[in-house]
C-alpha cells in the first residue's frame, strides 16, 4: 500500500490531503501500523507536515463506519464517502477505457433501440481484483442485508457479486447471496426463474433505464434494481451505484452525457451517412456483418457514363479478357474515340488545347501512335510523333534546352504510371510547357483521376500542366475476381471428375481458353444454341435509341461494371447508397434488381460484374428467400423471354458468385420441370456441387 502511495507522490507530487479507505475489520491494524516504525513512518516523512491524513472505514452494508485523523493534527477530511467512491470508480472507468467508441462511418444501436456514438462495456473495467472490489463497494450500500439472490444482466457481473459476498462476509458475517444471469434484453422477458422476494437485480450499465422498466414489469421493486454504471438523464427513482456524469464539484473527472436518439426518432448520425451497428447479447457484443440490400437507381451522376457509352458503344473499344491477364477489362487503343460523336469531341478538345507552336509529341506506348496522329491532325499540327526512347535521343543530340510545348499522348490511361514516368523524364525540359492528352481514362474512382491530374499538373512555371481527357470511365482494379476464369475452372473440374459434359459446355471451355482473343459477344451463356443475349430498348443507363444501334455484350457489361464501381466508391451519393463490405456491415445487391432490370443481358452483367460478397444472401434469411423465389421463377421460365438468363444464374450458383441459404437452395433446384438441355445440365451440375447426397 505504501509502495502504491509513493508512486503517486512521485508522479503527482505531494497531495493536499491523504484519505485511506479500508474495511472496518482492518482499521485498527492500519491505525497501529501508521504510528509504528516501518513503511508508514517513511511515508509520513515524504508528506508535508500540513498534509492531513484521514482514515475512513466501512462496514458490511457499505456505509461509513468511522472517520478519524491518523496524523498528529485534528483535521479530518470532509470528502463524502459517496463522492470518494464515485470519483474513484469514474477514474477506474476512464483508465480502462470503459467506452466503446464509434467513428464517422458507424455508430451503435444498443439493445434498448437507442442510437448512440458510444456505449459502456462493463467487462472492460473488471480487470484487477482490487478495482473489482472497489466497484463492488460502490454497489454494496444498495444491496439490503436481507438479500438472498442477485440477478445480473451479464455474466461479467459474477466477479462483482463474488466481491460483494466477500465484503458482506468479512465485515458482518452475512451469508453469501446466490447469483444468476437473465441475459439482459435477450432474456428479461423470457427468463423463468425470477424470485423477486429478497432479490436484487444488477444492471451492468445503462444510459436510459429502459431495462429497469422491463424488470419492474417482471415484478421487481424499482428500489432493488441497481445500475452499476449509469450515464444519462437520471430519474429520481433510478438507483445508480456509480453515476459517471460530469459534475464540477462532485465528479470533475466524469463524462458529458452521450447524445442519443430513440429508435424511430430522427438520428443526426444516420442523417450524416453513419451506419447504425446493432449491439447484441448480454456481453454487449458488436453484431456480425449486417447485410443490407441495395436497389440500383439511376441518378444524375450517371449522365456522364451515359454520354461516354453513347460515344463508344458499338465501336469495338470494349472487350473482356477471359483468362488471367493483367486486366480483366480490355480496351482496344486503336478504336478509342472512333465514332462520329467521339471524333467530333476529340477534334474540339485538340483544337482548343493544343498550341500551334508545338515542338514534339511523345506517345506513352506504341499502341497510342495511331490515336496521337488523329489528335495532331485535329490540331493541324506537324509535330513529330516520338516514343520515349526517340525523344531522349533527340534531347541528347542538341545542346539547347527544349522550350517549345511538348504534347504527351496516351490512347488509354489506367493507373497513370506511364504518364507519371514521362513526367519525371520531362523534368529535363524545365522550361517547356507540357500538355497531356488522353483518349480514355480508366480508373477505380473519379478521385483517382483527380489525383493523377493534380500530380501531372505540378510545375514551378506560371501555368500548370493540363491533362485533357476525351472520355473516362470508372472500373474495378486488377484485383477484381474474373468470373470467366472461375467458370472455366468449374467446367474443368467437372470434366476431370469424368462427368459427361455436353457439346455446348465443351465448346464453351474451348472458347474461354482462347485468352488471346477478347470476348465481345460471347460473354454470356444462352439457354440454348442461337443468338447471343442482346440489350432491349429502354436501358435506363444508355441514351434513348442507343440499344437499337450496333452494340455488344461487352458494352453492356462495362456499363454495369462502372455503375457498381461507382456504388462501391460512393461518389456523389449518401453513404447508405453504396456497396460496402466491412467487418460489421456490408451491402448486398437486392434481388429486387433482377426484377427491376429484367433484360437478360443486364441480369447476366449484374451476376458477372458483382463481387461474390455482394450476391451472398446466406446471412440474411429474408433476402435469401426473396432471391430464391426470383431464381426459381427464372429457371421455370427458361424457354421464355422471362428466363433468358437462366443459364447465367445457374453458372453464378455453380461458381459461388451467387449464394442463398441451403434450405432456399433446395427450394430453387428441387423438382424443376425439364427446360432446355443446357439448363437441365447446369441444374444437375449445381445439385452435385451444392446439394451432394
Amino acid at each position: 500500500m505504501v509502495g502504491e502511495l509513493e508512486k503517486e507522490i512521485d508522479a503527482r507530487l505531494v497531495p493536499d490531503e491523504l484519505v485511506i479507505l479500508c474495511r472496518e475489520s482492518v482499521a485498527g491494524e492500519i491505525v497501529r501500523s501508521f504510528s509504528a516504525p516501518g513503511p508508514f513512518r517513511r511515508l509520513q516523512e515524504r508528506l508535508l507536515k500540513r498534509t492531513p491524513v484521514t482514515l475512513i472505514s466501512f462496514g458490511g452494508n457499505g456505509f461509513e463506519f468511522r472517520r478519524m485523523p491518523l496524523d498528529d493534527g485534528e483535521h479530518v477530511s470532509d470528502v463524502a464517502l459517496t463522492d470518494l467512491l464515485r470519483r474513484g470508480a469514474t477514474s477506474i472507468f476512464r483508465d480502462h477505457k470503459g467506452f466503446v467508441e464509434s467513428t464517422s462511418a458507424y455508430h451503435f444501436r444498443n439493445p434498448s433501440g437507442r442510437h448512440t456514438g458510444r456505449f459502456i462495456r462493463l467487462s472492460n473495467i473488471l480487470v484487477r481484483q482490487s478495482e473489482i472490489t472497489f466497484v463492488a463497494l460502490c454497489a454494496l450500500r444498495h444491496i439490503p442485508e436481507d438479500t438472498s439472490v442477485v440477478y445480473v444482466d451479464t455474466p461479467s457481473l459474477f466477479a462483482l457479486v463474488a466481491a460483494i459476498n466477500d465484503l458482506r462476509a468479512s465485515e458482518d458475517a452475512l451469508p453469501p447471496v446466490l447469483v444468476d444471469s437473465f441475459r439482459s434484453y435477450d432474456g428479461v422477458d423470457t427468463y423463468a426463474h425470477f424470485r423477486t422476494g429478497g432479490a436484487v437485480a444488477l444492471v451492468s450499465a445503462s444510459s436510459s433505464g429502459k431495462l429497469a422498466k422491463r424488470l419492474v414489469q417482471r415484478g421487481f421493486d424499482s428500489r432493488r434494481i441497481v445500475h452499476v454504471l449509469f450515464l444519462g438523464e437520471k430519474p429520481e427513482t433510478l438507483v445508480a451505484a456509480v453515476d459517471l456524469a460530469f459534475d464540477r464539484q462532485n465528479n470533475p473527472g466524469g463524462f458529458i452525457r452521450t447524445v442519443e436518439a430513440d429508435s424511430g426518432a430522427p438520428c443526426s448520425m444516420c442523417a450524416n451517412g453513419s451506419i447504425a451497428i446493432p449491439i447484441q447479447g448480454d456481453q454487449f457484443d458488436i453484431a456480425g456483418p449486417q447485410p443490407e440490400p441495395l436497389v440500383i437507381k439511376r441518378t444524375k451522376e450517371h449522365a456522364a457514363l451515359s454520354a461516354t457509352m453513347a460515344r463508344h458503344a458499338g465501336t469495338g473499344t470494349f472487350q473482356i479478357n477471359a483468362g488471367r491477364p493483367t486486366r480483366q477489362f480490355a480496351i482496344d487503343a486503336e478504336k478509342v474515340a472512333t465514332s462520329e460523336s467521339a471524333e467530333k469531341r476529340l477534334a474540339y478538345l485538340a483544337a482548343a488545347s493544343i498550341p500551334a507552336k508545338l515542338g514534339h509529341c511523345i506517345v506513352a506506348n506504341a499502341e497510342s501512335a495511331p490515336f496521337a496522329k488523329r489528335v495532331l491532325d485535329a490540331a493541324d499540327s506537324a509535330a513529330p510523333i516520338l516514343t520515349r526512347e526517340e525523344f531522349e535521343q533527340a534531347r541528347a543530340a542538341v545542346e539547347d534546352a527544349f522550350t517549345d510545348p511538348i504534347l504527351v499522348v496516351s490512347a488509354v490511361v489506367g493507373s497513370g504510371r506511364q504518364l507519371l514516368d514521362l513526367s519525371r523524364m520531362l523534368r529535363s525540359c524545365p522550361e517547356a510547357p507540357l500538355l497531356y492528352f488522353a483518349g480514355l481514362v480508366v480508373t477505380e474512382s473519379t478521385e483517382r483521376t483527380q489525383t493523377l491530374t493534380r500530380n501531372l499538373a505540378l510545375t514551378h512555371n506560371a501555368a500548370e500542366h493540363p491533362l485533357i481527357i476525351v472520355d473516362q470511365i470508372n472500373l474495378p482494379g486488377l484485383a477484381a475476381p474474373n468470373p470467366w476464369d472461375r467458370e472455366l475452372a468449374v467446367f474443368d473440374e467437372t470434366a476431370n471428375r469424368s462427368v459427361p459434359i455436353s457439346a455446348e459446355i465443351e465448346q464453351r471451355r474451348e472458347r474461354l481458353r482462347q485468352t488471346s482473343v477478347g470476348l465481345e459477344q460471347e460473354l454470356f451463356l444462352t439457354n440454348a444454341p442461337g443468338d447471343p443475349l442482346k440489350i432491349q430498348r429502354g436501358f435506363a443507363f444508355w441514351p434513348e435509341g442507343l440499344p437499337d444501334k450496333a452494340n455488344t455484350q461487352a458494352d453492356v457489361f462495362f456499363t454495369i461494371a462502372s455503375i457498381l464501381q461507382g456504388l462501391r466508391t460512393g461518389e456523389g451519393r449518401n453513404d447508405r447508397q453504396t456497396l460496402r463490405t466491412e467487418w460489421f456491415y456490408r451491402t448486398l445487391l437486392s434481388p429486387e434488381n433482377f426484377g427491376r432490370f429484367n433484360d437478360a443481358v443486364i441480369q447476366a452483367s449484374l451476376l458477372r460484374a458483382a463481387r461474390p460478397s455482394e450476391l451472398d444472401y446466406t446471412d440474411n434469411a429474408q433476402t435469401s428467400a426473396e432471391a430464391a423465389r426470383v431464381l426459381r421463377r427464372i429457371l421455370e421460365s427458361a424457354t421464355t423471354p422471362r428466363g433468358e438468363a437462366a443459364a447465367e444464374f445457374l453458372v453464378a450458383l455453380a461458381t459461388g458468385r451467387l449464394r442463398v441459404a441451403k434450405d432456399d437452395l433446395a427450394t430453387v433446384l428441387d423438382g424443376l420441370p425439364p427446360q432446355t438441355p443446357l439448363v437441365d445440365e447446369l441444374v444437375a451440375l449445381c445439385r452435385s456441387r451444392l446439394l451432394p447426397p
